[in-house]
């Protein structure tokens, strides 16, 4: 080999090196983070096995595993057996106290196993309500 061919190839190898260089800087900038980041910081940012199984396990109470390959969820292939999903729509600790304390006056609480109001057993202490 020439001292010509030596420092074309040097020159090939060094385009070769830095066109590489580029496309590296270029993909790590398309990851997303956690990905970008060395394999140590990606295995923090995975959820433990406890957050794993509280996930799974709320996913079987809801209903929303899929159940086999037709892609129904378990909720959609028993309805029954799960309850109706929360609308998001919660009622705070005094609006739910409220509506307890109205019950009550009311007589509208279900007491004791024969299911029934206590306006139904005890008439007299609740009278009934007229509206209009």
């Amino acid at each position: 080999m020439n001292d010509k061919s030596i420092a074309g190839l040097s020159l090939v190898l060094a385009a070769l090196l830095s066109a590489s260089a580029g496309a590296a800087d270029l993909a790590q900038q398309d990851r997303p983070e956690y990905l970008a980041r060395p394999a140590v910081a990606a295995h923090a940012l995975a959820p433990t096995r406890q957050q794993v199984l509280a996930e799974y396990e709320a996913a079987v109470r809801a209903g929303s595993l899929v159940a086999d390959d037709t892609g129904q969820s378990l909720r959609e292939r028993n309805p029954g057996r799960y309850p109706d999903p929360v609308d998001g729509h919660a009622k705070t600790r005094a609006q739910v106290i409220s509506e307890y304390e109205e019950a009550v006056r009311a007589g509208d609480i279900v007491t004791g196993d024969s299911g029934r109001k206590l306006k139904e057993l005890y008439p007299p202490r609740y009278p009934s309500r007229r509206t209009g």
